[in-house]
Parts: C-alpha cells; sequence; structure tokens
C-alpha cells in the first residue's frame, strides 16, 4: 500500500501486520524535473510522497504525487528501488495506475490532465497506457480526451484506471460521475453513468476488474 502520510511503500498482511515497508524519503535522483506552476525547475526537492501502487511479480510501480509525473520501480521481492520514470510531457498529477495480466502493460490515470493552475501545464490526457519491458517503460498511447462535456471519451478528473483480462481499460471520472471503457489503442468503446446524484455513480475515484471482468467501483458520493 502507499502510506502517503508516513512517505512509504508498505506490505501489509491480512492481520495488518507490516511483512515490508521502503521508505521513500529522498529517493528521487538529482537531474529529474520538477514543474513549479511558473516552468520547469532542476529538482533540488523530491516528490517523496506515494499516490497510487500495482504491484508485479517481479516489478513494484508506484506513482509520485505533486504534479511531475514521477513514477519509481521498486523490487517486489524487498521494495528496493530500481529506477524513477518520468513522463512531463504526458504526465501531470498521476492519480492511480494498474498492471496488465500479463505484465507488459501498464496504464496510468492523469488527475487534472487539462487543467491549468497557477500556470501549471495543461494538455495532458486523461489516462496513458505504457508498454513494459522489465523494468523499462515506454510510451504506447493515450487514453481519452481532457473535456468536462459528456461527450465520449472526455474525462475531467480521471481518478481511478484498471485492465481488463482482455487488456480493455476502464477510467473512472469523478467529475462527470461515470466510468468508461477503452480498448487497448486507447479508442473509446462505452460508458455507464452520468453527471447526475446517484445515477448509479456520485464521484467514483478508485476501481478494479476481477478474473472474470466483474467491475469494482468505490462510489465516494454514495
Amino acid at each position: 500500500i502507499p502510506d502517503m502520510a508516513n512517505r512509504a511503500i508498505k506490505v501489509i498482511d491480512l492481520n495488518g501486520n507490516c511483512v515490508k515497508s521502503k521508505n521513500l524519503t529522498k529517493d528521487i535522483p538529482a537531474g529529474f524535473v520538477m514543474n513549479t506552476g511558473t516552468g520547469n525547475r532542476p529538482a533540488t526537492r523530491i516528490t517523496n510522497l506515494p499516490e497510487g501502487i500495482t504491484v508485479g511479480s517481479k516489478y513494484t510501480y508506484v506513482l509520485r504525487t505533486g504534479g511531475h509525473g514521477f513514477m519509481s520501480i521498486h523490487n517486489t521481492s524487498d521494495l528496493s528501488r530500481v529506477k524513477v520514470f518520468q513522463d512531463i510531457n504526458r504526465l501531470w498529477f498521476g492519480w492511480n495506475i494498474d498492471l496488465n495480466s500479463s505484465e507488459d502493460a501498464l496504464v496510468v490515470s492523469n488527475l487534472y490532465s487539462g487543467q491549468r493552475y497557477s500556470g501549471w501545464v495543461s494538455g495532458r490526457t486523461p489516462a496513458v497506457k505504457y508498454n513494459v519491458s522489465g523494468s523499462t517503460l515506454t510510451f504506447s498511447t493515450t487514453v481519452g480526451t481532457y473535456g468536462s462535456s459528456s461527450t465520449n471519451g472526455n474525462a475531467y478528473n480521471a481518478t481511478g484506471v484498471a485492465f481488463d483480462s482482455n487488456d480493455n481499460i476502464y477510467v473512472t471520472d469523478a467529475w462527470m460521475s461515470r466510468i468508461q471503457k477503452f480498448n487497448s489503442s486507447g479508442t473509446y468503446q462505452a460508458k455507464t453513468g452520468s453527471r447526475s446524484i446517484g445515477n448509479p455513480f456520485w464521484y467514483p475515484y478508485g476501481i478494479t476488474v476481477d478474473s472474470s471482468d466483474n467491475i469494482y467501483a468505490a462510489d465516494y458520493g454514495n
């Protein structure tokens, strides 16, 4: 689990005991770029707060909060860091993350993907998919388009993201109170929900899909 307040990632057993822990303070090497709201500057301080996490058989991928497109990659066995990945041109405020069942693709939801707050860089898309080869990530495709209208494929606050068994991608949009389905190429397929109270969601956040492709969503407003 990502433990934001303690700046750590942890493995917890079913009795609530901490089995493993990795402190993330000072975990980003020099040379990475941080966005200050008025432009980019060298990373003289760190983004050490974990936001989202997904676990593979060999590597664990951790989103770092703060609007800088950071992700750290760790060995699943002992949580030691392997490398840090940054895609500041496509990721802004990574919020949730999922690894597919074959562990060769990863998708990140991009909260505030196109909004501009005090000069924040805009123009990101609601979600970004990457190809995975070991600890190496390469850009695959964007998923959806930024927008506050109900147009199919639009998302305004992409809070959750998940793969199904066929590598279709599901994105929750808290603002639009809906879940949208995209294929593995990032093309819109279907949706459920609309921006009205309890129809059937009201600010859905987290989402996951089980091995039978049943969809589970955390419905914050209800």
